[in-house]
Parts: C-alpha cells; structure tokens; sequence
C-alpha cells in the first residue's frame, strides 16, 4: 500500500491540533509498518504553499520517517488545501507502485482560505487516477460537510476521536480484499 499523508499547518490550527496531527500519522506509519516492501508513506505539508517532505520509499525505516515528522514545523498562514492535493496527484502518486492500494490521507479542518479552487475539483484527479482520499477532521472548527467533497464515500470522512481503529479498518480491509478500484 502506498499512503500519502497530508497535514494541515495553517493558521486556522491551532499548535496542539498540529501536534495531534503528527502524533496520529506517527502511530499510523508504525501500524502500517511502512519499513516492509508491502507498504510505504509520503508526507505534505501544507499551509499557503505545500511542502513536500518525504517521498515514497525515501525513508528506509519507520523510525527515520517518522524523525522528519517529528521536526516539521508549523508553517502558518493561509489554508490552501487545494494546492496540497496538487502536489499529492502531480508529485507523490505518479511514483506509486502498480497493483497496490493507493491513499491519501488529509489531516485539515477542511476550511480553505479565500481565491482557493473548491475541495471536490482538487480532490477529483486523485480520485479518477484511483486514490482513495480519506479525510480526517482536525479542530474544533473542522467541516464534515467540506471535508466530505474531498472524498467519494461518507465513511472516507474520520473524526479524530475514532481515527486510529477507523483507518485501521480501512487499511486492513485494502491489504485483504485487494479493492481493485484503489490500485
């Protein structure tokens, strides 16, 4: 499986939000044991302008991943998820492997700023190229009903409070059945 994760680092979350966020993808990264051959993880950065900050397979251990993690720094600024989701279908998924799951995983309140392209056309290259995207509720201030026009299904929208059985859920169900329409 090939898995992307994408976090939020605006303005509009707050620094223990931010926090939260790394703490999930790092326990994440470990369930998925992204050192096998079987599965690898991505990492965007986002706030005004993304920042790609691993590659698939750049990182040949769960530890060292989750080192660069550790130290991204919260950019601030302005909420463009749009330009995020750019970078994830233009610069991470055409290095996905053939035959394996694809996902995308993004960690925002799904509130954009001002002049951004809308979530469900910056969502759709990923989704038509086969990518599941998966939108996790960050905040209080997070919108189930913007973060689902990023997705395809209602249950691709998680809450923080369940995410870690939810997505284990769905990470087992891709291993095991294979889903055709996410490889």
């Amino acid at each position: 499986m090939d898995v992307a994760f994408i976090l939020d680092s605006s303005n509009s979350i707050k620094d223990e939000d931010f926090n939260e966020e790394k703490e999930i993808v790092k326990k994440l990264v470990m369930d998925l044991n992204t050192a096998s051959d079987k599965n690898r993880a991505a990492l965007v950065l986002f706030s005004n302008s993304p920042s790609l900050e691993a590659r698939f397979g750049q990182y040949e251990t769960v530890y060292k991943f989750q080192e660069v993690l550790q130290k991204v720094p919260k950019m601030g600024k302005k909420t463009r998820i749009d330009r995020a989701l750019n970078v994830a279908d233009n610069q991470i998924f055409p290095e996905a492997r053939q035959g394996v799951s694809k996902i995308a995983v993004i960690l925002t309140d799904g509130v954009q700023s001002t002049g951004a392209q809308g979530l469900s056309p910056s969502s759709k290259p990923l989704r038509d190229a086969g990518v599941r995207v998966i939108a996790v509720g960050i905040g209080d201030g997070k919108r189930e009903r913007r973060l689902r026009l990023m997705t395809d299904r209602a249950e691709d929208v998680v809450d923080t409070k369940n995410i870690q059985g939810h997505l284990q859920k769905i990470f087992s169900d891709l291993i095991q059945t294979g889903c055709s329409k996410y490889q």
